[in-house]
C-alpha cells in the first residue's frame, strides 16, 4: 500500500493589473454647477454638499443646496491628492490661481456630522 504525502499550500499572489476605467453614463446622471461646498466629517466618513451662492440677505449668504456626496475618509484622501495633481497641471498650463475673499469670511468650515440630529 503506497501512502500519497499531500504537497505543502502554497501560496500564489497576483497583482491586479488593471486598466484604464470605462465609464457607463447612468440614466439618473446629472452635471451641475457648484460655487459653494460644505464639508462635514465623522469618523467613518465625509459629506461633501455643493450648492450656489443665490444672494445676501441680513449680511448673511444665501446658499441653495444641490447635491451632496458621502465618501470615506480614504477616497477624500485619494481625492485630495488627485485634486492637487489636476490644481497643479493647471497653474503650470495656464495660470496662478489666488483666493480672494469677501471681508470676513473664513475657509470652509469641518462640521463633525456625527453630532447631527437624524431627521
Amino acid at each position: 500500500m503506497t501512502t500519497k504525502r499531500k504537497q505543502p499550500h502554497q501560496q500564489v499572489t497576483a497583482k491586479a493589473e488593471l486598466g484604464k476605467p470605462e465609464f457607463i453614463i447612468d440614466e439618473k446622471h446629472t452635471t451641475i454647477y457648484a460655487n459653494s461646498v460644505q464639508v462635514q466629517q465623522s469618523l467613518y466618513d465625509f459629506k461633501l454638499t455643493f450648492g450656489m451662492v443665490e444672494g445676501v440677505k441680513n449680511g448673511n449668504p444665501q446658499l441653495r443646496s444641490l447635491q451632496s456626496v458621502i465618501l470615506t475618509p480614504q477616497h477624500v484622501k485619494e481625492l485630495v491628492r488627485v485634486l492637487a495633481e489636476n490644481v497643479a497641471a493647471y497653474e503650470r498650463d495656464s495660470m496662478e490661481l489666488t483666493l480672494r475673499r469677501a471681508p470676513g469670511q473664513s475657509r470652509i468650515e469641518i462640521e463633525n456630522i456625527s453630532e447631527e440630529k437624524e431627521q
